[in-house]
């Protein structure tokens, strides 16, 4: 335990799942992993990246790399630091990743379970960047969506269906009994599914239109977020309010 008594960070547990219905969607790329006694290593990972054909948007195939320390600098130093860690993924599909990492550990299944929208994304983040400006409000929000994003399912009359856990970042927290916690909220029309046309899953097909609308620069506006709670993962998910 730590001093504020909270679990102590990035101890492992192959039981995480059990925490929280939210986990469900990223489960199978979890279990194309080799058995683990501990947190899975770079190559383990870009193994199964490999193996499912996770690329970037230029379709260069994504592999886990161990990430460098971090560098002592000022707040400048850290967001040239963020800015390298996307154009290495743009550029050569390197996804710099930290060892014995839950937050690094669910950024690789999620970009297993959500290829196309971490593709999406990551792309976007270099075409938002403007010369001369440190950070856009659309590159922050793209961040604040890929750290803590929540995708909500709708129905035609606004009903919610499913709220779906995108953000690493509240995985995380999750694993270490840190909620409740707001996330982005990007909402989806159910009909934007293209459920039926073609043999993709629930999550495949909501990877593809989430995709879309980050290429169609849906995050130069502000977005409402939701909150996740503690207690019942089943509630957690299924009622949640829609934030107006």
């Amino acid at each position: 335990m730590s001093s504020s008594g909270m679990p102590s960070q990035n101890i492992w547990t192959s039981n995480f799942a059990s925490l929280h219905v939210g986990f469900a969607p990223i489960i199978p790329a979890f279990r194309e992993l080799p058995a683990l006694e501990d947190f899975p290593d770079q190559s383990a990972l870009s193994a199964c990246a490999l193996a499912r054909g996770i690329t970037t948007a230029s379709g260069i195939p994504v592999k886990f790399i161990p990430a460098k320390p971090k560098p002592r600098g000022a707040a400048r130093r850290r967001r040239k630091d963020e800015h390298d860690y996307e154009l290495r993924i743009f550029e050569r599909g390197e996804v710099s990743t930290r060892s014995h990492s839950w937050h690094d550990f669910f950024n690789a299944l999620i970009w297993m379970t959500y290829p196309a929208t971490k593709a999406a994304l990551n792309a976007r983040q270099i075409a938002a960047r403007i010369p001369g400006i440190v950070r856009t409000r659309e590159q922050d929000r793209l961040t604040m969506f890929d750290e803590g994003g929540v995708i909500s399912l709708i129905e035609p009359t606004n009903k919610l269906v499913k709220h779906y856990i995108f953000g690493h970042a509240i995985f995380e927290l999750i694993c270490t009994n840190q909620l409740p916690v707001r996330g982005l909220q990007l909402s989806v029309p159910w009909c934007d599914l293209e459920l039926g046309a073609d043999n993709h899953s629930e999550i495949a097909n909501l990877d593809r239109a989430v995709a879309k609308k980050i290429q169609n620069q849906v995050f130069q506006t502000a977005h409402p977020s939701v909150e996740i709670p503690a207690g019942s993962a089943y509630q957690a998910i299924t009622t949640l309010p829609l934030d107006p």
